[in-house]
């Protein structure tokens, strides 16, 4: 911790990032990165973040919105976005086994795909948590880390973007997709 704090203190400007989901205890997460940000900006510039409890779930809603006009749950199945939160409930469909395949994307390694006898395609972090086995798992680059990317925090209205903090070899989530859509056959509609 002397490290952290050290290495902190020693930053010319100081972002405080947190996910209010990620802790057992979020109103006291939120009460001392505040104080915290108060305390660091008497010494100079910091700033506190606070992030959706599910992130990407917020960005995921709010481009839909903008893509399609409708929000989730939604079927792109005959080629025209369709909303219907009964049809098309994720869960329902998985419990049932209506699905053929899973798609499940996780670039930020905070929610495992649920468990189901569903065929799963796992895009996600390396080292992320699992439950089963998938039939193929891509290790992907985490947006606004390791690679550009736009992100929504808390509310639906302010949009963080980020140019990337870090490099790595790892293939964008669009990267991933788009070799997996070259591969595939055109659609029949």
């Amino acid at each position: 911790m002397r490290e952290l704090t050290e290495a902190i203190r020693a930053a010319a400007y100081r972002l405080l990032v947190w996910s209010i989901g990620s802790l057992a205890q979020p109103a006291l997460l939120a009460l001392h990165a505040a104080a915290l940000t108060r305390e660091l900006n008497a010494e100079g510039r910091a700033i506190g973040l606070p992030l959706a409890a599910a992130p990407g779930a917020v960005t995921a809603r709010q481009l839909l919105l903008w893509q399609a006009g409708v929000p989730d749950p939604v079927s792109y199945a005959d080629a025209a976005p369709e909303h219907d939160p009964v049809r098309w409930y994720g869960e329902r469909l998985l419990g049932e086994e209506a699905a053929d395949l899973l798609v499940w994307i996780d670039a930020f390694g905070s929610r495992p795909p649920p468990a189901t006898t569903v065929r799963t395609i796992l895009l996600s972090r390396p080292g992320s948590p699992s439950f089963g086995t998938p039939e193929l798992a891509f290790p992907i680059a985490t947006p606004g880390l390791d690679h550009p990317g736009d992100l929504y925090r808390t509310d639906p209205v302010v949009t963080l973007r980020s140019r990337g903090l870090r490099r790595t070899a790892l293939p964008t989530v669009a990267a991933v997709l788009a070799a997996i859509g070259e591969r595939l056959p055109p659609p029949r509609i």
